[in-house]
């Protein structure tokens, strides 16, 4: 009899977690649409709220350190979580040319998930984008926290680096080779990068 008992939560278990897992893969697919589409009410809306809020404050703090940089991307220290989400993408896209079509032509195939816990999931999934015509796959993996009513999504380690990556280069612009524009009074977008030493 035990035996059954235990049986038959384990089954119950199984559906339970198949029902979260296609929810969660369901999340990522709403995110990856979102981000493609510039949507960035939505993408913020998907992300976990406590993720978001570091990156509100982090975004926040370099808009309010620098209003030159603040105002090249159209945002202030109090502007909304979705502002600032949309100009710091937007700033890391405007880098490069072909992102932004890059972004629009995002193609997101679930491959599978890997839970921990309740509270936590791991979605693995295969991306495709197009740059110049070309198609250039990739395996990404998304993290997922269950706030109780849905899963949202983790800020990601390429979102959070870009963040810090622009914080050290206000407060180290010697770092980045950016000493003379700050003395001067302005801040270029495309600056942001150690310049190469042959063309100094």
């Amino acid at each position: 009899m035990r035996r059954w008992v235990l049986a038959l939560a384990c089954l119950a278990a199984s559906g339970a977690s198949a029902q979260d897992i296609a929810s969660a893969e369901a999340t990522v697919i709403q995110y990856a649409d979102a981000v493609a589409a510039g949507d960035w009410a939505t993408a913020a809306a998907l992300m976990d709220p406590v993720d978001l809020e570091r990156f509100s404050e982090l975004a926040a703090l370099i808009a309010g350190d620098d209003p030159i940089t603040a105002s090249l991307l159209g945002v202030r220290a109090d502007s909304s979580p979705e502002d600032l989400l949309a100009a710091f993408v937007g700033a890391a896209m405007g880098a490069n040319p072909f992102m932004e079509d890059a972004f629009a032509s995002i193609s997101t195939e679930v491959l599978g998930t890997v839970t921990e816990g309740d509270r936590l999931a791991h979605v693995v999934a295969r991306t495709e984008v197009s740059l110049l015509g070309t198609p250039i796959r990739s395996i990404e993996t998304t993290t997922l926290l269950w706030d109780g009513a849905a899963w949202k999504i983790g800020m990601n380690a390429e979102l959070e680096g870009m963040l810090v990556g622009m914080k050290a280069a206000m407060e180290n612009p010697e770092l980045f080779g950016m000493e003379d524009d700050y003395e001067e009074g302005y801040y270029q977008m495309d600056t942001a990068w150690p310049r190469d030493p042959k063309k100094q």
